[in-house]
């Protein structure tokens, strides 16, 4: 869709297009001092070999150029067991956002990366090429879209076949659930953590270190919490497992501005052509 300032509506692309090659066509009627009718039908009736040549340059461009390009994405899913032992906040709250982890509630989460990650992977920090993630530990939500949220470490290694390995990983992922960036001690943070042997979450916990993860390099989380009468935790002895999601492969499509390459490529070769043979019926 495209706004069109002459109508003040949304219109389809196509439209935009259409008008394109119009203009298009105009300029070149003029050139070659030929009627639009003659321009037109040069353009429907132009060689099957030459259109066959621009659509594929321009189709190729235009999956350089989509969004719907081979998909490649892989998303990998982490569910745990439920937590085993709790420690609740003491009553009343002194500070933060005080919550106890509810019973029967668990680690889970998901983060999916541009490409499938390789094979025999011995473990290693993956979020680079991390283009999105979500966690839960039953009471916070660490998204990679909130701006709160911090990746303090994303190591995994694989087996032969690409699937995560369960005694190699070690994901944590911290949320601050008080103050502002840049953060100062004292500030107050959640904190997922997904071990090999054991998974674990911290709420309200008490920030006395700010610094950048020497994990992921990733700035501005906490690197050091406390314990205090405000926080709240729950862990369980025993690892989760991940599974590989489904991998939709979209069809690869024309972008708009390849669709407009196409479009003037088209138009391009058929006035050269145009003006040539009015060259040489001039010429007789």
């Amino acid at each position: 869709m495209f706004w069109d300032t002459a109508s003040g509506t949304m219109k389809p692309t196509g439209e935009y297009v259409k008008s394109f090659v119009d203009g298009v066509c105009e300029v070149c009627c003029a050139w070659v001092s030929i009627n639009r009718s003659q321009a037109r039908g040069v353009l429907l009736t132009w060689g099957e070999t030459m259109k066959q040549l621009v659509l594929l340059f321009a189709t190729l461009l235009g999956l350089l150029h989509s969004h719907a390009l081979w998909g490649q994405a892989r998303t990998y899913i982490y569910t745990a067991p439920v937590w085993e032992s709790f420690d609740n906040f003491k009553e009343p709250c002194a500070a933060g956002l005080c919550a106890n982890y509810p019973i029967g509630s668990r680690a889970t989460g998901r983060f999916t990366t541009a490409a499938p990650i390789v094979s025999n992977l011995t473990p290693a920090n993956i979020l680079p090429q991390v283009i999105s993630f979500s966690f839960s530990d039953g009471l916070n939500t660490y998204s990679s879209i909130d701006p709160n949220v911090r990746a303090e470490s994303f190591i995994v290694g694989t087996d032969a076949d690409g699937n995560i390995v369960v005694d190699s990983f070690g994901i944590v992922v911290e949320i601050w659930q008080t103050g502002s960036s840049p953060h100062v001690v004292g500030d107050r943070f959640a904190i997922n953590t997904i071990r090999a042997a054991y998974n674990s979450a911290n709420n309200n916990s008490r920030c006395i270190q700010v610094g950048t993860s020497p994990n992921t390099a990733v700035p501005d989380l906490c690197n050091i919490g406390i314990v205090d009468f405000s926080e709240s935790d729950a862990s369980t002895g025993f690892p989760g497992s991940w599974t590989n999601a489904s991998v939709a492969v979209p069809t690869p499509v024309l972008s708009f501005w390849a669709s407009v390459l196409l479009s003037l490529l088209t138009t391009t070769v058929a006035c050269r052509a145009l003006r040539k043979r009015n060259g040489n019926q001039r010429s007789r």
